[in-house]
């Protein structure tokens, strides 16, 4: 809550810089008022209240602000010519229009506030979020952030979107922010917080743009160059166009044309499959793929998939992903190495360090 709170101050602080000169000007304004008229009512008018033990300065500053903010409890009032002449003019000439002033700047701020956010103009100041980079339409990033949300590891993380052909989100949701500039910009990416981002992930700007490969090549160029350390998804339409992602320091290319075109043969060959195939690549609901580090260097495959077949929630492993490369279906007899990544189907993502002295456990028995 606390950590909340100091980030609501730096995006407020952030937009406020403007407004802060006429506030402070209208505060010092307002307080002389409230004090002078204070001053003026505890002089005229103390005299008056010898009998009810007397009128401090106090009472006079509060009569002074419940008179300025319009509440009037009656308990004190004005009953000299100069107390009532002070009243009016410093209180409801000058004082009332100052207040008023005061609130409306205080609208007007949250306002703008508003609207800045709205149309992606506010920094972010959030630690450990995924940057989603290209808005190429409402239905597919949509769906990316229901799956986000379908996995409790990220259903609370924040997405932050970076686009450039839009004015502002066409939806509102928890944990979803917008950042509105060019993309090949280093401002744009400040505002989204590259620096404390925990991934980024660039899309394709349309699945029909012929120009998007060198787009999203360029943009994760950009993204490298201004944090190298940040893990970078890259969405690439054409598989002639992969090493210009790998040269960019692309970390995962995801290659939207081969994965449609391989699912679309095999639904051809075999009935059935590609439903399989949107099933496990989804995860709101049903089982779904998901990777682990291994913790078994040393293990045969077979023996690890037999002990994890076994297991209460029946995962069942179905890749090695070793390096840059991957191991589908791998032989039985493959061994483990200590930086092997296992890909395996579960209905939930598993706590592999809590089911990894099971796992050994079973691996030894007999």
């Amino acid at each position: 809550m606390f950590f909340r709170v100091l980030v609501a101050v730096k995006i407020l602080r952030s937009v406020a810089g403007k407004h802060l000169s006429r506030v402070r000007t209208t505060v010092i304004l307002l307080v002389t008022c409230l004090l002078l008229n204070a001053v003026c009512f505890w002089h005229f008018e103390s005299s008056l209240h010898q009998q009810d033990g007397g009128l401090s300065f106090l009472d006079s500053v509060y009569f002074s602000i419940v008179s300025m903010t319009t509440i009037g409890y009656g308990d004190y009032y004005p009953q000299t010519l100069g107390g009532r002449l002070s009243w009016f003019l410093l209180i409801v000439i000058v004082g009332l229009g100052l207040f008023t002033y005061l609130v409306g700047l205080g609208v007007d701020f949250f306002v703008q506030f508003r609207m800045r956010e709205i149309r992606g103009m506010n920094a972010i100041h959030h630690q450990g979020h995924i940057i989603v980079v290209n808005f190429p339409s409402e239905a597919r990033v949509q769906r990316m952030i229901s799956e986000f949300r379908a996995d409790p590891a990220s259903r609370e993380q924040n997405i932050v979107i970076v686009a450039d052909n839009i004015e502002g989100l066409p939806w509102q949701a928890d944990h979803v922010r917008f950042v509105r500039g060019p993309i090949l910009e280093e401002e744009t990416y400040g505002r989204a917080n590259l620096a404390e981002a925990a991934s980024a992930i660039v899309l394709a700007t349309r699945l029909d743009d012929p120009r998007s490969d060198g787009i999203v090549a360029s943009i994760i160029s950009v993204i490298k160059g201004l944090r190298q350390d940040v893990p970078v998804i890259g969405e690439c339409l054409s598989n002639r166009h992969e090493k210009l992602f790998r040269n960019n320091r692309c970390d995962h290319v995801v290659l939207t044309d081969r994965i449609a075109t391989n699912v679309l043969v095999h639904e051809g060959q075999d009935s059935g499959v590609s439903e399989v195939i949107a099933d496990l690549t989804g995860k709101t609901d049903g089982s779904a793929f998901y990777s682990a580090p291994s913790m078994l260097a040393g293990h045969r495959f077979a023996d690890v998939a037999r002990a994890l077949f076994e297991m209460p929630n029946r995962i069942i492993p179905v890749a090695i992903l070793r390096g840059s490369g991957v191991l589908s279906n791998p032989p039985g007899q493959e061994v483990l190495g200590p930086d092997d990544r296992i890909i395996y189907i579960s209905d939930r993502r598993e706590d592999w360090h809590q089911i990894g002295g099971e796992i050994a456990s079973r691996i030894a028995r007999p």
